[in-house]
């Protein structure tokens, strides 16, 4: 099994040298030859090139290590090979998606999924449920089943 990892961890300054260890003691990098280090503001950037195999269990660790130690972590590291897929850190805690979940996280994430009208029309039922929902439960069922059918009636993209 091949997998290359790139990407970059970001760290805040102060802590460079014992994430550096860390990253070494977890057997995501061997040395500092595929690493590039750059200083910005309050921030550190560690950015990892063509780093080889599964790190899904080193990664776990150097959360949990940087925990202990106190040092905040961020950083998103694509993988590509015998599979695809993507690393998120955010604030320390791990996550691990193949590339198609990745893409769903992002669309969802930039509400890229709902158009503009199908938006506009769903606010609108919404709305004129809040004003019925109490004195008349027929028609407020009777609108969220018009919600529904306008949702499975969308055609996915």
């Amino acid at each position: 099994m091949t997998l290359i990892n790139d990407g970059t961890l970001t760290i805040e300054k102060g802590y460079t040298e014992q994430f550096l260890k860390l990253l070494i003691d977890q057997n995501i990098i061997e040395n500092l030859k595929n690493v590039e280090i750059t200083e910005e503001n309050e921030t550190v950037d560690i950015d990892l090139s063509e780093v080889y195999g599964n790190l899904t269990d080193s990664l776990k660790n150097l959360c949990k290590s940087c925990k202990k130690e106190g040092i905040n972590v961020d950083g998103l590291i694509e993988y590509y090979g015998d599979y695809d897929g993507t690393y998120e850190i955010i604030d320390t805690v791990f996550h691990e998606y193949s590339s198609d979940e990745y893409a769903v996280k992002e669309a969802v994430e930039t509400r890229d999924l709902i158009s503009p009208s199908l938006k506009g029309k769903l606010l609108q039922m919404i709305e004129e449920m809040e004003k019925f929902v109490i004195e008349s439960p027929e028609k407020c069922t009777k609108t969220m089943q018009s919600m529904k059918k306008l949702l499975i009636d969308t055609k996915d993209r």
